[in-house]
Order: C-alpha cells, then sequence, then structure tokens
C-alpha cells in the first residue's frame, strides 16, 4: 500500500472534533461513508471533554479498547472548544496549536481551510457555534438542555452530550450567583476534576491555562453580566 492509499483509507475514519453532516461533506468522493451508527461508535474510541485520563482509560477497557496514550489525550482535549472561549481566541489558540506561536504564524483563511479539512470543523463561524451550543446555560435545568439539543441538532445529536454528567460537569465551569469576581470564580473552577492538570502537562502551562485571561474566558466584567442575567 502507497502512502497516498493508506492517507486516502485513513480518511474514511472519523476525526475527533467533526460531526457526521461535516464528516460526509469533506470525504474524499471515492469513499463510501460510514453510516451513522457506525461513526458514532467510533467517536467513542476518542476523548470526551469531561474525562479524566483515568475515566477515558477504564472506559476504553470495557470495550475492550485500547485507550490513548496521555500525550494524545492531551493533544485531543486541548483542540476542543472551552466553556467561554471567544471565535477569535479559538482559531488563533487552534493555529497556535498545529504551526507553533510566533511572529510568523499565518492565521489566513488558506490556512483556516486547511485544518478544517482535517477535521477542525470548529474553526468556521457556524460550526465553532453549534459546538458552544453543547454546553449548558447557566439558567438551564437539565430537562431544559436537553430539550435543546433535541430540537436545535435533531439530525445529529451527539449521545455523549446528552447525559446528566456532561451537564452537570460543564455548568459548573459556569459562573455562579455566588462568584463575586473572577477570583471566587477560579477558586471554585480550580476544585473541579476539569480544572487539574492535564495529563503530562507543566507547571508553567497549567497556570498560564488557569489565569484569569484564559480561565475559560471569564472575565471580572463577563461574571458581573451573567449574574446581572440570573437575577431577573
Amino acid at each position: 500500500m502507497s502512502q497516498e492509499e493508506f492517507n486516502l483509507l485513513r480518511s474514511r475514519f472519523p476525526k475527533p472534533h467533526e460531526r457526521y453532516s461535516n464528516y460526509i461533506k469533506h470525504l474524499d468522493s471515492s469513499l463510501c461513508p460510514l453510516d451513522k451508527s457506525e461513526f458514532n461508535d467510533l467517536k467513542k474510541l476518542f476523548s470526551i471533554p469531561y474525562e479524566t485520563y483515568a475515566e477515558h482509560n477504564n472506559r476504553l477497557k470495557s470495550y475492550f479498547k485500547e485507550p490513548l496514550s496521555l500525550e494524545n489525550f492531551r493533544i485531543e482535549k486541548s483542540l476542543r472548544v472551552l466553556v467561554g472561549e471567544s471565535f477569535v481566541d479559538h482559531v488563533v489558540r487552534i493555529i497556535d496549536i498545529f504551526y507553533g506561536a510566533n511572529e510568523n504564524t499565518n492565521y489566513t483563511p488558506e490556512v483556516i481551510g486547511q485544518l478544517v479539512n482535517q477535521g477542525m470543523e470548529s474553526l468556521e463561524m457556524d460550526n465553532f457555534i453549534d459546538h458552544m451550543l453543547t454546553y449548558p446555560f447557566n439558567y438551564d435545568s437539565f430537562e431544559k438542555f436537553c430539550w435543546r439539543q433535541e430540537n436545535k441538532f435533531k439530525a445529529e445529536t451527539d449521545p455523549l452530550v446528552k447525559t446528566y454528567l456532561w451537564y452537570s460537569r460543564m455548568k459548573n465551569l459556569l459562573p455562579k450567583l455566588s462568584d463575586d469576581s473572577i477570583e471566587d470564580y477560579q477558586k471554585r473552577v480550580k476544585k473541579d476534576e476539569l480544572e487539574l492538570p492535564y495529563p503530562g502537562e507543566s507547571l508553567s502551562t497549567f497556570k498560564s491555562r488557569t489565569e484569569p485571561k484564559d480561565s475559560k474566558g471569564f472575565s471580572n466584567s463577563n461574571i458581573k453580566y451573567f449574574n446581572k442575567l440570573m437575577s431577573r
């Protein structure tokens, strides 16, 4: 098998961060696409945003499958849309991960298009919004959250999203009325296992990721705005 044939056949598999509609859209026309159930089954082999590495390891072993390595797990998690992240920050962060952050980093539409074709669909605005809408709102009940997922994404609801575990862990990352400042918010979410160091992460990277400017995109003004909305 040549390198070209290998790459072509490998492209038939889903990418960690793409949905079925975009998988069909970008698949080479010479290949027969997976059906939706096959696609969803294969997606379960990747990481889930709320998972710790221990949970991922146990889940994959329950399928009798090989878990991701620590490094691949860390990379997959870093490429997902973060709660509270702006579209511009997301695009810059993802391109920097792929190409390295330096003064010559190229953020052109051509570079973005190449990454979209590699499965990074969240680099397109409409897809980014859809990914962000899979997170609960502050005022959501679990029932309302599931209702919105069902109506918004009826054609391709992610079965891993409509779970209480997803809902509760993602909602915990949103500001609460008790968070009077960004420091209060950070102190609370750092207690959550999602804010523990990622596997293979250095101390400097962890500190940088959990500083106010990178703490899921929230600032003091964001906290006050969310609290104002919740008090209505």
